[in-house]
């Protein structure tokens, strides 16, 4: 997976979030998914992270939300 990168013209969106949490997850597991890990891995601060979520809890519950949805539209659930 490409890392997105946040410049001055380029805002990150949720999306953005939940593919480097894909990222994160296929290459090192669950363990790894960690407020930091995915600020270094986007190059912000943790400030665009809760700009977009509450918690780590609210995060992971977008990334279930997005991998369900993903699911859904291919038919494997």
């Amino acid at each position: 997976m490409g890392r997105a990168r946040a410049t001055t013209t380029t805002r990150l969106s949720v999306d953005d979030w939940i593919q480097a949490g894909f990222g994160i997850l296929a290459e090192d597991g669950i363990k790894a998914l960690k407020i930091d890990r995915l600020c270094s891995r986007l190059s912000v601060t943790k400030g665009s992270f809760y700009w977009h979520f509450t918690d780590i809890a609210a995060y992971r519950a977008a990334l279930v939300q997005a991998w369900a949805s993903y699911a859904a539209t291919i038919g494997a659930i």
